[in-house]
C-alpha cells in the first residue's frame, strides 16, 4: 500500500509543532556553601557561601532552586554552626527554610581546591562527606537555638521545601518563658507545613514536649535517624 507523502508531511508538521510549543524546561539554579572557601556568592564552588542562611535566601530570591553544601570526612565532619540571625517566631539561632528551596548535604565540594567539586547531584556521597548542621553557638554566638532548623511561616506553610542528607543537633528547645514554640523540637520545628526531610540523623537535641507536636500528619520523612 502506498503512504501518501501528504499525510506523512502533515504528521511531520504537527510533531514540529507539538516540539515547539511544549514548554521549556528550565534547570533549577544552584547555589553553592563550602566554609573551606573563600566566600563569595555562591555561583560555584570556588566562590561558595561559607554559610548555609545566605544560600537559601539566594535561591528563594530567585525563585526557587537547590543548595549543595560539602561536607567533611566521617573523622573531621564540617559544622556548621555559624551565629543566625534571622528572626523565627520571635526568637533568632535557627536555619529557617525558605519556598521553593531543596537543600541538600554530602558533597565534597572546593575543600581547599582539592575537592571533587561535583557538578551532579548523583555524584554526591552522605557517608563520606558529612555536614552537620549545628545549634550549638546558633543563638548570639553562645546560646544553643531553640530549633536547629525550622519550617513555616507566621501564618502560611513552607512550601516545597527539602532537607536532605545532614546531620542535625545542638538543639535547645528549653523554653523562654514567652513563645510556646520554643519548648518543642529541638531538631526541627515544623509549623503547619509538608516539608520532605531525607537521609538526616537528628541527635544530641533537647525538647520539653514530643518532638513532633507540631507537625502534620503527612509531612514526608525519608531514610531519617532520630535519636534523644
Amino acid at each position: 500500500m502506498k503512504s501518501d507523502g501528504r499525510s506523512v508531511a502533515f504528521l511531520v508538521c504537527m510533531s514540529l509543532g507539538m516540539l515547539l510549543l511544549a514548554p521549556a524546561v528550565v534547570a533549577q539554579p544552584v547555589f553553592y556553601v563550602d566554609k573551606s572557601a573563600a566566600g563569595g556568592n555562591g555561583s560555584s564552588w570556588q566562590n561558595a557561601f561559607k554559610t548555609i542562611q545566605p544560600a537559601i535566601d539566594a535561591a528563594a530570591n530567585a525563585g526557587g532552586g537547590q543548595v549543595w553544601v560539602a561536607g567533611g570526612p566521617a573523622a573531621s565532619p564540617l559544622f556548621y554552626n555559624e551565629t543566625r540571625s534571622e528572626v523565627w517566631g520571635g526568637v533568632a539561632g535557627s536555619l529557617v527554610m525558605k519556598d521553593n528551596v531543596h537543600v541538600y548535604g554530602g558533597f565534597e565540594g572546593w575543600r581547599g581546591g582539592t575537592g571533587k567539586q561535583e557538578t551532579q547531584l548523583s555524584a554526591r556521597s552522605r557517608y563520606l562527606n558529612v555536614a552537620v548542621i549545628d545549634g550549638s553557638t546558633a543563638r548570639g554566638g553562645s546560646a544553643k537555638a531553640y530549633h536547629v532548623v525550622v519550617f513555616g511561616k507566621s501564618t502560611t506553610a513552607t512550601v516545597n521545601a527539602r532537607l536532605d542528607g545532614f546531620h542535625i543537633t545542638g538543639g535547645n528547645a528549653v523554653g523562654d518563658g514567652t513563645n510556646y514554640h520554643t519548648y518543642r523540637g529541638g531538631g526541627i520545628y515544623n509549623w503547619i507545613s509538608n516539608p520532605d526531610i531525607a537521609n538526616c540523623y537528628i541527635y544530641g537535641n533537647v525538647r520539653l514536649t514530643p518532638f513532633l507536636d507540631h507537625e502534620p500528619p503527612n509531612l514526608r520523612w525519608n531514610l531519617c535517624l532520630l535519636f534523644a
